[in-house]
């Protein structure tokens, strides 16, 4: 506890959903959170939920006033002391920021664990994707590549992988199913289909006209289609859902792979 409580006061953010460190290593539940001073929270009970989660007028950041939010209220009893709500559901908060330190703490009072499903849903109205990208981004953290979709929104169930080699960058692109049911709950489920098991994961297994978009240009080339895609920050692609699209970036041009063998080579010499 001691270690988190100095990682925000020394000026980081931190980041968390409700029930965080109620409950020791062996699951006992201890009461209260031991970091509710942190996140600026106490717990008052018969407060009133609302219909709705609407984000509030704040000096804090991110900024969400006006906006129906489609999240899943957690904890009704949470309640904000020093923190300052962003957003509201009735007498109930779910997003509370807290300055603490030098550092800022955030807390998710929302249901996260539907998520899984969620994602894989057409057209998934769930707004936790754009909340925690607005939280990232007040801790100064922006994605270097992203992944749109044909109509310039995001694509959900899509992984990057990315690999820094100096001045050269490595990207990998592609779809992530869902296979690990765990908390699945209630929730809708398909029969079972050989490897897939019984989560529909077809959102995913099709192909998609994606554009990958960089901040800044750079020559970029498909190492898998064994294209030059010239200096670019944006590029269109098709992305299929069982290969990956492996893309570098260059500074200069990389030149062509050229083998130079000796004319003789004797038996044994290395």
């Amino acid at each position: 506890m001691e270690q988190i409580r100095e990682f925000a006061n020394a000026g980081g953010v931190l980041v968390a959903d409700y029930r965080v460190a109620t409950m020791n290593e062996h699951g006992r539940d201890l009461g209260r959170g031991q970091l509710d001073d942190v996140f600026g929270i106490t717990q008052v009970k018969g407060q009133a939920k609302g219909p709705d989660i609407t984000g509030l007028k704040s000096q804090e950041s991110p900024h969400f006033e006006g906006q129906k939010l489609n999240l899943v209220l957690g904890d009704e009893t949470v309640s904000a002391t020093t923190g300052k709500p962003l957003a509201r559901s009735g007498q109930v908060p779910p997003i509370i920021v807290n300055n603490f330190g030098r550092g800022k703490a955030v807390f998710l009072n929302v249901e996260t664990s539907r998520y899984p499903y969620d994602r894989l849903q057409p057209n998934s109205p769930t707004s936790l994707p754009d909340v925690l990208e607005a939280l990232l981004r007040m801790a100064g953290i922006k994605p270097p590549v992203r992944v749109l979709d044909a109509a310039g929104n995001r694509l959900p169930g899509t992984e990057v992988v990315r690999f820094a080699n100096g001045a050269y960058e490595h990207v990998a692109v592609f779809r992530n199913p869902q296979f690990d049911d765990g908390g699945w709950g209630d929730l809708p489920t398909m029969p079972e289909r050989e490897w897939a098991g019984s989560i529909d994961n077809s959102l995913l297994e099709r192909d998609a006209r994606i554009t990958l978009t960089w901040r800044t240009p750079m020559l970029t080339y498909d190492i898998r289609g064994k294209r030059e895609l010239g200096e670019a920050a944006n590029v269109q692609m098709l992305l299929d859902p069982w290969s990956p699209l492996v893309m570098t970036r260059a500074p200069q041009p990389i030149p062509p792979l050229r083998a130079e063998p000796p004319a003789e080579v004797q038996a044994g010499s290395p």
